[in-house]
């Protein structure tokens, strides 16, 4: 069977797909709806009543010649039933129970009188009950999985790739459910923020899923990207805004005053990563072109392996005002530092502090106290509770920006800033 067939059955149950998802995902959703029509018995039960002597019109919907062969027993054997049985409520009730059952729609003469639908209390408090409602003298049934609601809070100024949502939604109906209502929220709104507020949010895009996705089907298997809060279910995307931190108390910085700089620009990096080490030439630049409106800080990510020496070692140069030297001179001995022995590093890098004019006894007690470790381990728990994952991530104000750009891209960034700024 054709994926083309394959969404042609499903939108018949009113299950929208597209053929981005796979012909196995696909297949799947059309056994579950085919099982749900079979073998779930609605809880609401619909009961005309008919005037002697008229007829039921029944109506099947589009779909294989067998459904219309059994459409034509089905009614020979109610034309039987009249002239036999005088055709009792009771029949007229059963008819009508299995044309429900099996996905007809019903339809009345004019003088047919509708008896009271029957709802069971359990079909009121679980979504995954059938429902059997009328529209247009046409009868529906819904079956099987819930309908989930998802708020998306988002920026809806940000025009970037890394903030598009398409991929995402794309997503979830793949992996999570295809029955899902999407409803957009811009952080900056009154509803935006009282979200905000309410569920303690620190970046964006946040994903808001109702109480009811623990009743989907694959919920199980994807339930460890979702932390619950409040009774619902949050999904953290890769982050492209922060909304409130990180914290800078410690952190070095270079540039113009941050009292008085119009741009933040916040680095998390690491001495042992390559492209960190590209980015260090990119950042110059900028400090250059933008020395009356950009601050620059940096913050550490420890990635492991050699990294923490390598970190502590900058902030044992800091005790003697010399962090950003130390900084230049880690990065431009990348290579012969990144792969050696605990011991043999220690080595070099106390000939780096030597061959910077550091005090040798203070930087190499420093060294041996671990003295910064809580600091450099706080920055890196700090980076990944925003949902940095990827070196170099920069913060520019608070746009999250990862990986390295070209200056002129920064550049088009700031200037974007700097001519908002002038507007406010």
């Amino acid at each position: 069977m054709l994926k083309k067939d394959i969404i042609n059955e499903l939108k018949k149950f009113g299950i929208d797909t597209s053929m981005i998802q796979s012909k196995d995902e696909l297949e799947r959703l059309l056994n579950l709806a085919r099982a749900a029509n079979k073998q779930v018995r609605p809880n609401r039960v619909y009961k005309p009543q008919y005037k002697e002597g008229r007829f039921m019109q029944i109506s099947g919907p589009s779909g294989p010649s067998f459904w219309y062969g059994f459409a034509g027993v089905l009614l020979v054997i109610l034309l039987v039933g009249f002239m036999l049985f005088n055709v009792s409520k009771t029949f007229h009730n059963n008819i009508a129970y299995v044309a429900g059952k099996i996905g007809w729609n019903i339809e009345m003469t004019k003088d047919a009188v509708d008896e009271e639908i029957v709802v069971t209390d359990e079909a009121k408090t679980d979504p995954r009950i059938p429902r059997i409602f009328e529209k247009n003298n046409q009868t529906y049934i819904v079956y099987d999985y819930p309908l989930i609601n998802v708020t998306i809070l988002q920026d809806g100024s940000c025009k970037r790739d890394a903030c598009a949502t398409d991929p995402l939604i794309q997503q979830i109906k793949t992996s999570i459910t295809p029955l899902v209502k999407f409803k957009y929220v811009d952080y900056q709104s009154s509803e935006g923020r009282d979200l905000i507020q309410k569920f303690n949010l620190i970046s964006l895009p946040v994903l808001i899923f109702d109480e009811h996705l623990n009743l989907t089907e694959n919920f199980e298997k994807v339930q460890h990207f979702f932390s619950e809060n409040n009774k619902k279910y949050l999904l953290q995307s890769e982050p492209y805004k922060i909304l409130s931190g990180p914290d800078l108390t410690g952190s070095h910085f270079k540039g113009t005053d941050p009292n008085t700089a119009a741009v933040t620009l916040i680095e998390y990096s690491s001495f042992s990563c390559p492209h960190c080490k590209d980015s260090v030439e990119i950042v110059n630049q900028l400090q250059a072109k933008y020395p009356d409106q950009l601050a620059i800080y940096f913050k550490h990510y420890n990635r492991g392996g050699n990294d923490m020496l390598a970190a502590l070692a900058s902030e044992c140069a800091a005790d003697q005002n010399a962090f950003w030297q130390m900084h230049k001179k880690l990065f431009e001995t990348q290579d012969s530092w990144i792969g050696e022995s605990e011991a043999q590093l220690k080595t070099l890098l106390a000939k780096y502090a030597s061959q910077l004019n550091l005090n040798k006894a203070e930087f190499n007690q420093c060294m041996k106290d671990e003295k910064y470790k809580d600091l450099i381990t706080t920055n890196t728990e700090e980076a990944k509770k925003l949902g940095i994952e990827n070196l170099p991530t920069f913060l520019l104000n608070q746009d999250i920006l990862t990986g390295t750009y070209p200056v002129d891209q920064f550049s088009e960034w700031i200037d974007a800033i700097l001519e908002a700024s002038k507007i406010q």
